[in-house]
């Protein structure tokens, strides 16, 4: 361990805590390994879905280039004909006009 005193250490649950734990080979507590996970997620996927709507958020997905089977599971969608669905009505929204 380096200098400092164990009183010193950040307590488990974020960061500084994590990276110690990989950097002294000791097994990664349930606290920090939460955190590493919502930090994993934060940085390389997209946004949680926010509104509860589950055409819109499967919209949304699909707009962010999320592949259909994924975007079905994420916003909840499960039965297959249902998938068919809301991919039908999110292909008609991007091809609708809209008069200028």
């Amino acid at each position: 361990m380096s200098g400092r005193a164990k009183a010193d250490l950040e307590p488990c649950g974020g960061p500084a805590a994590y990276r110690r734990h990989v950097r002294n080979r000791e097994p990664v507590d349930q606290a920090c390994r939460e955190w590493h996970n919502a930090d994993a997620r934060r940085r390389y996927r997209t946004p949680p879905l926010l509104s509860g709507d589950r055409a819109e958020d499967y919209a949304w997905l699909r707009s962010c280039g999320v592949p259909p089977a994924e975007s079905a599971r994420r916003a909840g969608i499960r039965p297959a004909a249902a998938i068919a669905r809301y991919e039908s009505a999110y292909q008609a929204t991007r091809t609708r006009r809209t008069a200028a």
